[in-house]
């Protein structure tokens, strides 16, 4: 049993003192190291219960926290679109090779265009600091993105 703002070495302190003094009472010395071995024994045991309590406790909190966290920034985080492999560079490559007649390779282009900028934007965004996305002006942002998409 620990006291109010008693941490666990002064509990464990306290409770030797008292058991110390119990034994000073009138036992005999035999006797009284006995219980005293069996009451640092429990007091031990009782330290081992409440330190793992405490873990328990504190992966818990962690896990509750690493919801909560991830819960948070799915809400204020934009859905990023999946450009594939395209990068910018590799349509800047493609670049020289429009506008020569192949009218899908056009429209395959513009759209991966499309794609790579809306991830860029998209990254860009979530990017941000979570104070900066929960503000007017980081919601005004997703609303732009969102509605772009």
């Amino acid at each position: 049993m620990r006291f109010f703002g008693e941490s666990d070495e002064d509990a464990c302190e306290r409770l030797r003192r008292e058991e110390k003094e119990r034994g000073a009472a009138g036992y005999v010395e035999e006797d009284s190291a006995e219980r005293s071995r069996l009451a640092m024994e429990r007091v031990d045991a009782d330290i081992e219960r409440v330190e793992a309590e405490d873990r328990a406790d504190d992966a818990e909190e962690e896990k509750e926290e690493r919801r909560m966290e991830a819960a948070k920034k799915s809400r204020l985080d934009v859905e990023v679109p999946d450009a594939g492999d395209r990068t910018y560079a590799d349509l800047f490559d493609k670049v020289g090779k429009i506008n020569k007649g192949d009218i899908e390779l056009d429209m395959r282009v513009i759209a991966d265009f499309m794609l790579v900028m809306l991830r860029m934007w998209g990254e860009e965004l979530n990017g941000r600091e979570e104070e900066e996305k929960a503000g007017v002006k980081g919601r005004q942002e997703t609303i732009q993105y969102t509605q772009t998409r």
